[in-house]
């Protein structure tokens, strides 16, 4: 993106910082999952060559919408747990950076979604609706890995279906999902077809279904 711009533009300066940030926060994580004496989870077949397709494919809103579903939803969850005193001190700190870091970067990926929106064709919008569908349900099934029931000596199908039935674990990324979906709506990306797909993440398009559980009064 940048190759093509003006590099005197203050927009183009803002998405390199962007860059920088981002290379210093994978750096991060890397060094967090080495203090831990951890492994980190490898990508299966299909979602490591998906990785390598989408960058071909997304263009314009697409690849910021495609952004916002890893970074919002990952940010809300951070900021609903980062406070648990249970958490490992130096996870705590981690998500207490990351957090703070992160909300620049939503800010600058929901502008210039706006801007983008703006000045883009119908079938532009509709792919964005697509990307954004498909994302909230991809983003759902990823969250937790079978590797992660495993190494806590849990039987992973035991654990997986457990988790697949709690409601209140669907609840908590319904509401983490909400502040994204709500902007989404509000851009006209929420909507047709591509609703079934919000249905499928257990998070309404529309939002009604997203309330606290807590005891009836």
């Amino acid at each position: 993106m940048t190759y093509e711009q003006d590099p005197t533009k203050r927009h183009v300066h803002y998405a390199l910082t962007e860059l920088a940030d981002e290379c210093r926060h994978m750096t991060m994580f890397g060094r967090l999952i080495e203090a831990l004496g951890e492994r980190p989870y490898k990508q299966g077949f299909v979602l490591h060559n998906l990785g390598r397709v989408l960058p071909l494919v997304l263009r314009g809103p697409s690849v910021w919408v495609a952004a916002l579903i890893g970074e919002e939803i990952f940010d809300s969850i951070q900021r609903a747990t980062m406070h648990d005193e249970r958490l490992q001190p130096l996870v705590r700190q981690v998500m207490s950076i990351h957090v703070i870091e992160e909300a620049r970067h939503i800010r600058y990926a929901r502008e210039d979604t706006v801007r983008r929106l703006e000045r883009s064709p119908w079938w532009v919008r509709e792919l964005s609706r697509l990307v954004v569908g498909a994302g909230a349900l991809l983003l759902q099934t990823v969250l937790a890995r079978p590797e992660m029931y495993k190494r806590a000596g849990l039987d992973v199908r035991e654990a997986r279906k457990a988790a697949r039935t709690n409601a209140h674990a669907r609840q908590f990324r319904a509401e983490g999902f909400e502040r994204l979906r709500s902007f989404l709506a509000e851009q006209g990306l929420i909507g047709g077809p591509t609703r079934v797909f919000w249905h499928l993440a257990h998070v309404h398009p529309d939002g009604t279904e997203v309330r606290l559980l807590g005891p009836s009064t």
